[in-house]
């Protein structure tokens, strides 16, 4: 078809949404560094079974994705988790997950003292938040927080409330472990501001968030996850066989180098030794490599991309025989987990997350052969765990063989599992999770207004508006709209 032309920089979940959109009116290109299309929508095989190596599932209080896998046929391939119930480690042994918990803030005292995550010494601290006589955070807090006049932590938000044991015990493996960030530093704000916005004028956290979905609702009547059958790269090649069939043209193996702008408004980008011209550029890669490229053509732009910190994340995946799973965990799981779907697997639940304690390199396992039973064989267990947080690179420096030996060290000492897997695969993710630290919101505030001096230059992805699947085909759709807007006759 003819019309402008676009360039779209990234061929993730976030550049395939917004090629899509754009290639209604537009001719539309992709380049993408990588040797394949979908970003970290990547799904391996571990003997000989779909796994997923990025994520396993997305969130369905927010529509997008699961609205976009019906537009693309995937409707008979969406799945829910077998379980979405995880445990929590900590004193020496695995614990129940209180009930009531919205993205690690407890709601109910006596379901917290119930699940004995925490001492009794936090118990009674916690208690004080019930007696609270001025107001948890003043209302209009998303917008005093974009202008950078008030921006707390999630740490700042919740210690003096809930006590910093709650804090580091459910609050930071959860809402800091969905980030791979340290709540110190994370600004609730631009990580959850659904739940700041629920404390607004409140004087009681606990009592605020009680209206709020709970993270872990076994029994609800609509799944709060879904995935896909054969893993999340079904997404990503449905978008890919959806772009080509809209005459999108794709370059993988093509890193852009360069881009600069023209007089008349048209781009040039560089590519190996050749150069393309368009006209709009949408940079759905990384802030990182989006503030390279902009460097010459847009240096204050690219001074405020580069100021978003990134934290990389390593994946390791095992496969376990069913024996391997000590029969004391079995049990205790079972003790933890209560109302656990039946089943033949030793391992019950989704997971166990490990609240930070500078004993342990992993952050948290997903016990994917009972979360995703379509991933192991019988008689097999598969285990995925996770490493790596924000200004901790101590995963990433480690060497295969020896990040393999240490999770497994980890898994050794929290789930009992001594037996050397039968498969195994390590994934990095090196800067692969944007930070939204405080300061973030005011920062997109900025950039927004620098992108205002340029209608024909686009920018979406994780870096900016949430780092779910759902918030970045949001992003995507976004910054395709605005871009057909500034190329409307």
């Amino acid at each position: 078809m003819s019309g402008p032309s676009v360039a779209v920089v990234g061929g993730g979940v976030t550049g395939l949404v917004a090629a899509r959109a754009l290639a209604a009116s537009c001719e539309v290109t992709i380049f993408e560094s990588a040797a394949s299309l979908g970003g970290k929508l990547e799904t391996a095989t571990l003997e000989n079974l779909p796994i997923d190596i990025g994520p396993d599932a997305f969130i369905t209080r927010q529509s997008a994705a699961e609205r976009l896998c019906r537009e693309l046929g995937l409707t008979d391939d969406l799945l829910a988790p077998s379980s979405n119930s995880v445990a929590i480690f900590t004193k020496g042994e695995l614990h129940q997950m209180p009930k009531g918990i919205v993205l690690g803030v407890p709601t109910d005292l006596h379901a917290l003292r119930a699940s004995n995550v925490v001492g009794t010494g936090a118990i009674w601290r916690a208690t004080r938040d019930l007696l609270g006589v001025s107001a948890v955070t003043r209302t209009g807090a998303i917008p005093r927080a974009e202008l950078g006049e008030d921006d707390p932590s999630v740490e700042e938000v919740f210690a003096p409330r809930l006590g910093h044991e709650i804090v580091r015990i459910l609050i930071d493996p959860l809402l800091g472990g969905i980030n791979a960030s340290d709540v110190a530093s994370l600004s609730l704000a631009a990580c959850a501001p659904q739940l700041l916005t629920r404390l607004e004028g409140r004087r009681s956290v606990m009592r605020a968030l009680r209206a709020e979905p709970a993270t872990f609702t076994p029994g609800s009547s609509r799944p709060p996850f879904l995935g896909l059958r054969q893993g999340m790269a079904e997404l990503a090649n449905a978008l890919e066989s959806a772009c080509r069939d809209a005459s999108v043209e794709i370059c993988c193996d093509s890193e852009v180098l360069a881009i600069g702008r023209f007089p008349d408004g048209r781009w040039k980008l560089t590519i190996a030794a050749e150069d393309h011209v368009v006209d709009a550029v949408l940079l759905a890669c990384p802030a990182f490599a989006a503030a390279k490229l902009l460097e010459d053509e847009a240096p204050e732009l690219s001074s405020e991309l580069g100021e978003i910190p990134f934290a990389s994340v390593v994946t390791a995946c095992f496969s376990f025989p069913d024996e391997a799973v000590p029969a004391k965990l079995s049990e205790r799981l079972r003790e933890v987990i209560p109302g656990a779907p039946a089943s033949d697997s030793p391992l019950v639940g989704s997971g166990v997350l490990i609240p930070r304690d500078g004993r342990h390199l992993v952050t948290g396992a997903t016990f994917t052969s009972s979360k995703w039973p379509r991933s192991a064989a019988r008689g097999q267990i598969v285990i995925r765990a996770f490493a790596g947080r924000h200004r901790d690179e101590r995963a990433v420096g480690l060497g295969d063989a020896e990040l393999q030996s240490a999770l497994l060290a980890d898994l050794q000492n929290i789930l009992g599992i001594t037996a050397s897997p039968t498969a195994s695969l390590v994934k990095r993710w090196e800067k692969g999770l944007p930070q939204y630290v405080t300061g973030h919101l005011a920062r997109l505030r900025r950039i927004e207004a620098l992108l205002a001096n340029a209608p024909s230059l686009g920018l979406a992805g994780a870096s900016y508006h949430g780092i779910g699947i759902p918030a970045c085909i949001e992003d995507g759709e976004r910054a395709a709209s605005r871009l057909l807007a500034s190329l409307a006759p």
